[in-house]
């Protein structure tokens, strides 16, 4: 299941910010954790993986992922590996865009009319699967590769090269992607 909850940091300091951001996602993420499993956050303890992903140790099976940006968070919960991402729309640097994208990827977003939200599509897409095997940005993004089938401007099929379901919803603003490594798939 994922939870998405849009927060106002309009009066808060970037560092403030900063700080809020990741306590509103902590937060979303004990709330889904009680709407899911029933279990209290003061029963939770949270460690950290090799490469630095949250699980609770005391709960294996409980399998789970958070991301915020902008002024969004999101928290999946899973009872499979998942991995969330969240990105809000911004112009991006071809140089990235070349760096982690395949010679598809390329065409996809050339072939976009928001070049910007094709390649914060793509993105998140990868950052879902590398957050949902664990090894965050230590995996090479460029060996994560997509082929995103679109009808009417809107995304009908997603194909990776990479075990896992994924999904992808437009937020306005914000793309939010979501991968599960299980056998389930992800609809909206």
């Amino acid at each position: 299941m994922i939870y998405i909850k849009e927060y106002d940091y309009s009066a808060l300091s970037r560092g403030e910010k900063k700080k809020a951001e990741s306590k509103n996602a902590r937060r979303l993420l004990y709330l889904a954790i009680k709407a899911e499993h029933s279990i209290s956050s003061q029963h939770l303890t949270m460690s950290k993986g090799e490469f630095g992903k949250p699980f609770f140790s005391q709960y294996p099976d409980i399998h789970f992922n958070i991301s915020h940006s902008g002024d969004y968070a999101a928290v999946m919960v899973s009872r499979f590996e998942c991995g969330v991402d969240i990105q809000k729309i911004k112009e991006v640097k071809q140089s990235v865009v070349r760096k982690i994208c395949s010679y598809e990827e390329l065409r996809f977003i050339e072939n976009s009319a928001d070049k910007d939200r094709a390649f914060i599509t793509l993105w998140a897409l990868k950052e879902s699967f590398v957050k949902a095997v664990g090894k965050g940005l230590s995996f090479d993004l460029s060996k994560v590769n997509f082929c995103i089938v679109t009808h009417g401007g809107e995304i009908t099929e997603i194909q990776c090269n990479q075990k896992g379901s994924f999904f992808v919803k437009n937020l306005d603003e914000y793309i939010l992607a979501a991968c599960t490594l299980g056998e389930v798939a992800l609809y909206e």
